[in-house]
């Protein structure tokens, strides 16, 4: 039995967006204990709109200094705006499982 194969024309377009993320290590190690400042700017894939948004973000021990910026950039609306001490940045990522100190009594 013969097929036959049709073909049509597919248009498109095409939008290149491109992202960095960054870390800085003193000298000798790469390890991300000893990493002194980190960061990200460029497109990121936010789960609550369903679509790519502008993020910039910035983590500096040294300085002490957390800066995260996020927008949409189909409405233009700000969704993040932080800018705080990074010693102020607690109860994210791991942080959020530590544990209280117990009293030292098991049953």
């Amino acid at each position: 039995m013969a097929r036959t194969v049709r073909k049509a024309p597919f248009h498109a377009t095409v939008e290149p967006r491109a992202s960095l993320g960054y870390e800085a290590f003193p000298a000798g190690t790469t390890s991300k204990r000893h990493r002194f400042a980190w960061g990200f700017t460029g497109w990121d894939l936010s789960v609550a709109l369903g679509r790519f948004v502008r993020k910039d973000s910035r983590f500096d021990k040294r300085g002490n200094r957390r800066y995260e910026h996020v927008e949409d950039p189909e409405t233009g609306d700000v969704l993040i705006h932080q800018d705080h001490p990074l010693t102020e940045h607690t109860g994210h990522g791991s942080a959020k499982f530590k544990k209280a100190p117990s009293s030292g009594q098991h049953r």
